[in-house]
């Protein structure tokens, strides 16, 4: 897949910033693969599947006004230790950089675990090419995101990511496994989206789970499933390209620390977050 560059009429891979040619700037790779008519045209294919199903049990009203609400309110929400997010709102450099930029570049040490040992494999296949400039998300109604990776939920500006962000079926890691993506193979289409096109896909993936009388107040449960500290929670992955300045963030939510140590570096951390705009509500 590839577009012509306006300026010099070379093709452009779509997994490509800039054309290789006159190097002019093309766009995002993951949000112009997501917009490609391949995908589009797949995507429409569930999504009319979804709404055909959702008339037939009679759920249609349910299901449109879910996809309003997640094509209207639903946020970006990244999780994160208390270090972390004290080392983002503190350190030296204002930028949250991706895995593999602070593995190169900033002395990040991988896990030994499966998700930090293989995630390269599943990420490049989802991704490939432009996969070490991710960042990753889940997309959320509630300002709740992935315990697992951390009890600090931090809300992502639409404002500063709309148009660098797209959004995937599911964890990539997982997303393999459950389609059979092998090494070398390319992911079968239409389980991505524009972040515009972001109800779109959740209708595609979460119809089924739509019941009778489903308000509103059901949707947040919906679209990430409940289990926030399991590793393997499904929920709606959010692509993020580039680095994501702490002037991003929007709201912050977690527990106030047991230890006197923590608590000091939290009260900093609420600190400069709310010097940065954001909002900060404390958990019990």
């Amino acid at each position: 897949m590839s577009d012509i560059c306006q300026k010099c009429g070379a093709a452009v891979p779509l997994t490509l910033r800039e054309c290789p040619v006159c190097h002019r700037e093309s766009g995002f790779p993951n949000v112009k693969v997501a917009g490609s008519s391949k995908e589009a045209a797949a995507l429409s294919i569930r999504y009319n599947d979804a709404l055909a199903s959702a008339k037939a049990r009679n759920v249609i009203a349910e299901v449109h006004a879910f996809e309003s609400a997640v094509a209207t309110s639903s946020k970006a929400v990244m999780n994160r230790s208390l270090g972390a997010l004290s080392n983002w709102l503190n350190g030296d450099s204002p930028m949250f950089y991706s895995f593999y930029h602070q593995v190169n570049y900033l002395g990040r040490t991988p896990a030994e675990t499966d998700w930090d040992q293989q995630r390269g494999a599943a990420e490049a296949a989802i991704n490939p090419i432009y996969y070490q400039e991710l960042n990753y998300a889940a997309l959320t109604l509630d300002g709740r995101g992935m315990d697992y990776y951390g009890p600090y939920a931090v809300t992502v500006r639409s404002l500063i990511i709309d148009e660098r962000a797209s959004v995937f079926e599911q964890n990539s890691f997982y997303f393999c496994k459950t389609h059979h993506v092998l090494a070398g193979q390319a992911p079968p289409p239409g389980y991505r989206a524009t972040w515009g096109d972001r109800g779109r896909l959740a209708v595609a993936k979460l119809q089924p789970t739509i019941a009778p009388g489903c308000g509103a107040d059901g949707f947040a449960g919906i679209l990430m499933e409940p289990r926030h500290n399991a590793s393997d929670c499904d929920f709606v992955e959010v692509h993020i390209f580039g680095p994501i300045n702490r002037l991003g963030i929007e709201r912050i939510v977690g527990p106030e620390p047991t230890t006197r140590a923590d608590r000091q570096v939290w009260k900093q951390a609420v600190r400069k977050a709310k010097e940065y705009g954001a909002v900060v509500e404390v958990t019990t």
